[in-house]
């Protein structure tokens, strides 16, 4: 009898280092949700900041999904922003929210991106070089972002985008740069590149299990940029 109490104690003992194991394995383990454009928008919309009220026109703002362009394979769809930075601040986000996560759980986040550039990294241009003027920026949140106005009846209203940071560990760590759209050589041909984090990002979800994800640029380079947007990865692991 008491060999056989003993035999279901250590059972019970290995069923629940198992279970704790399992839990600790799916806890840690990373989640990965691949975006791409080839059916669409799937939930993405283009989000544009830091031009004056009502000019939208004059600074060419233009969003939509399009095929990559040449010499690109233009059978691919992409997810492409457009702008002329007369501002010398212009931000061009695409953003999206994403549920399906444990409700006001923190997240560590890492992003990849790939996205058609043409602009050479050491290119010279007005107000910094098309290329390397332009920083690729991420920010994941679980109240995404606010459009509002700034400015004075005496001066023009700025159309702005205040991004709303999640504060972990009494820190802010929603947002992370991601480098340039710069492109090695010195020809204007469209290429694709590659861009990640090097530290990861920590966001939270909300109470509904949901987290704004925010990807795009803000630029330096006074002119126009137009970028296609190939591939979003994000790669989320809950933090303990």
């Amino acid at each position: 009898m008491k060999r056989k109490n003993l035999l279901i104690a250590l059972s019970l003992v290995a069923l629940f280092i198992a279970t704790a194991c399992d839990e600790d394995e799916s806890d840690n383990r990373v989640v990965t949700i691949t975006e791409t454009f080839e059916s669409g928008a799937n939930g993405w919309a283009a989000v544009f900041g830091s031009y004056p009220e009502g000019e939208e026109e004059f600074y060419e703002l233009d969003s939509g999904i399009k095929a990559l362009p040449s010499p690109l394979d233009q059978t691919k769809k992409s997810f492409m922003l457009s702008g002329n930075n007369h501002s010398d601040a212009l931000r061009m986000f695409i953003a999206k929210q994403i549920g399906g996560f444990t409700p006001g759980a923190a997240y560590e986040l890492d992003v990849e991106l790939s996205l058609a550039s043409k602009y050479p990294e050491m290119s010279a241009g007005i107000g910094g070089s098309p290329g390397g003027a332009v920083h690729l920026v991420a920010y994941a949140s679980a109240n995404g972002y606010a459009k509002k106005y700034t400015g004075s009846t005496e001066e023009p209203k700025y159309f702005e985008i205040e991004i709303k940071k999640d504060t972990v560990d009494n820190k802010a760590q929603s947002e992370a740069e991601l480098g340039t759209v710069g492109i090695d050589g010195n020809e204007f041909v469209y290429k694709l590149i590659d861009r990640e984090n090097d530290e990861s990002m920590i966001c939270k979800a909300d109470a509904q299990g949901k987290i704004w994800i925010i990807v795009g640029t803000w630029s330096g380079f006074e002119g126009t940029s137009t970028l296609y947007y190939d591939k979003i990865e994000l790669n989320f692991r809950k933090r303990q």
